[in-house]
């Protein structure tokens, strides 16, 4: 039996916050005419807008959630928290609100990291390799919400040995610890057009003559690729939310050499 968000009993989940409780106040004051409204109407330029989560309830903004390990480091978390219906309008945590991410039984809190324009994310940075994560908005005013994915299995992706003749060669993508699920390949590189495909997880792709179509400003030559790999889960979004995403992605790089 589920004890936690997790699957397990989490002291620091029941202290790091207060339990939510519902403002009725608020909600009757504010259903009619949500103050964020007045916002967007008083915006006049187009582009990225933020309204603070104060007077914004729950069943109001997308959350959408990515979780990254690329096999060096920490995990990266990052949470974007969107009104619904607003374009490019991002919500910024305000009053008691906050975002957290839990795994292994640990909490961590979520920080603001603001961009050039308006655009909002927050991050957390976790020592995961793999396994269940959960990301929780957390509302003293309005019901809090959580997203849960799990985190796919590392896996190594091997180099290619030798050299390659495009548009001749077969050449095979082989890594470790299949999974059988969905995975990403894209292949990039200065004398090819850019690449990418959804592959069955099994360990091994081939790329055959004519997948990589060269640029037609390269002359010819030595060239090295790099080819990326992307082990992906999708999770759950709470009911809660107007609506949302929750991606894991394992990703690993490698290189390969071709010629012509």
């Amino acid at each position: 039996m589920m004890n936690g968000p997790l699957g397990r009993a989490s002291k620091a989940s029941k202290t790091f916050f207060s339990e939510p409780k519902m403002n009725p106040s608020l909600i009757g004051r504010h259903a009619a005419r949500p103050p964020w409204l007045l916002l967007l109407t008083l915006a006049a330029l187009v582009g990225c807008e933020r309204v603070d989560s104060t007077h914004v309830a729950t069943h109001e903004i997308e959350a959408h959630v990515e979780v990254v390990s690329d096999g060096y480091g920490a995990t990266e978390i990052t949470a974007r928290l969107e009104l619904d219906g607003g374009h490019l309008t991002y919500v910024q945590l305000a009053e008691g609100d906050a975002l957290s991410v839990e795994v292994d039984g640990v909490v961590r809190r979520m920080t603001a990291e603001p961009g050039f324009t308006d655009y909002l994310e927050y991050t957390a940075a976790v020592d995961v390799a793999w396994g269940p994560v959960a990301v929780t908005l957390h509302r003293p005013h309005w019901p809090s919400a959580t997203l849960y994915v799990d985190l796919p299995e590392p896996f190594d992706l091997y180099r290619l040995p030798g050299s390659y003749a495009l548009g001749e060669d077969v050449l095979p993508i082989r890594w470790s610890r299949p999974d059988f699920g969905e995975a990403r390949l894209s292949v990039q590189g200065p004398c090819v057009h850019d690449t990418s495909r959804t592959v069955r997880d099994t360990g091994q792709h081939d790329l055959y003559p004519g997948d990589l179509a060269p640029r037609a400003s390269w002359d010819g030559g030595v060239c090295q690729l790099e080819i990326q790999l992307e082990r992906i889960d999708r999770g759950t979004v709470d009911a809660r939310l107007a609506d949302g995403s929750v991606v894991a992605r394992q990703v690993r790089s490698t290189g390969a050499q071709v010629w012509r």
